[in-house]
């Protein structure tokens, strides 16, 4: 909204000034208030190499590639109506940059709500469910667009479409980062590194090419839209099926399932000295050991 109002009183190249005040901004802002959240001990070393090792073990987990694929494909889509509606909506529906500057917001708001909607359904709903869900209505809602577009049919239908397809996504975004970094473990920075990287070297891959047909048609666009979010479609297909707790998270891979059965009280050693807990088996106290490693070991009178 900002920059339709920049554009309408001064031109399009003021834009480019006014995002790099507000990068410098958030750059400063970040050196100022953002502090390291990582302890100390869980900090990966070992420099580039270990670096290096993390991606690979990052793109061996198929589960990841999944999330991450899901992600910037559905991406990709949206970035090829950011990057076309200023042309859609005041070359080929004939509306001043203003309107075109309402429209884009109310988008961005119904994507807003739609991912406030999935983060409430966190817990009752499967992520896997959600995930799969919303690219499947952004196909419909994207193919219909496009036969729109072909057709010449009244701008209404369209721009409702706009908002159906970019709040389907909603469901998307949340959820496919955060599975993707928690097949990650320890190499999270790293899986965010990745999608930070594919999803924007997509947007920069589509931008120009929703522009091929030149700016009084919206079928590249149409196109653009349908071809990124079957991807994403595709991509869904090879996301984990296995079974989920209520909360709908996979479990990380390698590690045993969760259970809800306490867990049972250790059988006692023989040969050591001991007292008993609560449960009525033998509290087991260690050996001394080395200084630096002794544990003391406290037991309750029954």
């Amino acid at each position: 909204m900002t920059g339709g109002a920049i554009i309408a009183n001064v031109g399009w190249r003021p834009v480019f000034g006014a995002l790099a005040a507000l990068a410098l901004v958030m750059f400063l802002g970040v050196l100022a208030c953002v502090r390291e959240t990582l302890p100390e001990p869980e900090r990966t070393r070992g420099g580039v190499s270990a670096t290096v090792a993390g991606a690979r073990q990052a793109l061996a987990n198929r589960d990841y590639l999944g999330y991450l694929l899901t992600f910037c494909f559905a991406f990709a889509a949206v970035f090829a109506y950011i990057s076309a509606s200023p042309y859609v909506v005041q070359n080929v529906m004939g509306m001043s940059a203003g309107t075109h500057t309402m429209i884009f917001g109310l988008n961005a708001l119904v994507i807003l709500v739609t991912s406030s909607v999935a983060a409430a359904l966190a817990g009752r709903v499967a992520y896997r469910a959600m995930i799969a869900a919303g690219p499947t209505v952004a196909v419909l809602a994207s193919v219909v667009l496009l036969a729109l577009i072909v057709s010449g049919v009244p701008t209404v239908p369209v721009l409702v479409l706009f908002a159906v397809f970019q709040g389907s996504l909603g469901f998307v975004f949340a959820n496919a980062t955060t599975l993707a970094l928690e097949e990650t473990g320890a190499n999270a920075g790293t899986g965010s590194g990745f999608l930070g990287f594919l999803q924007f070297a997509l947007a920069a891959v589509i931008s120009p090419l929703v522009g091929i047909g030149g700016e009084d048609t919206a079928v590249p666009m149409g196109l653009a839209m349908v071809i990124s979010i079957v991807l994403a479609v595709l991509a869904v297909g090879t996301l984990p099926r296995r079974n989920t707790p209520h909360g709908g998270t996979t479990a990380p891979a390698g590690n045993p399932p969760l259970s809800s059965e306490p867990a049972a009280d250790p059988a006692p050693v023989h040969g050591s000295t001991a007292c008993k807990g609560r449960s009525g088996y033998p509290a087991v106290s260690r050996p001394p050991a080395a200084p630096r490693e002794r544990f003391a070991v406290a037991c309750r009178p029954p």
